[in-house]
């Protein structure tokens, strides 16, 4: 659970394997973006995909490679004035022309007094 003011951060999970003919190294792209709110999970998930309502925040891309290793981290900033409710995550690896995405469910709650 979030608050306002805090960040959302996004750990991406690296699998490096070694270069081959098949299998070169290639540019990644990795995108996170927040949307919402919404006031439950039903009016989340039936506007999935029918155009998200503002806010839509949005990590920085990071740029890295299929060999690079490490540990890449995006970060989103909810901001102090935000609704509380339920936020689509949205987060997309694109790689060679291809791109695989996912999404889960934030919860932002007002601070308690």
């Amino acid at each position: 659970m979030l608050h306002p003011g805090d960040v959302l951060v996004v750990h991406w999970i690296v699998e490096t394997l070694p270069p081959t003919q098949v299998y070169p190294e290639a540019p990644v792209t990795l995108s996170a973006s927040l949307t919402g709110s919404y006031p439950d999970a039903t009016t989340l998930k039936s506007s999935a995909g029918a155009g998200a309502p503002s806010p839509r925040l949005t990590a920085a891309p990071v740029q890295t490679t299929n060999r690079a290793g490490g540990a890449p981290v995006s970060t989103i900033a909810i901001p102090v004035d935000a609704a509380p409710g339920l936020y689509n995550l949205s987060t997309s690896v694109e790689s060679g022309g291809g791109r695989a995405s996912g999404e889960s469910v934030v919860r932002v709650e007002a601070r308690a007094a």
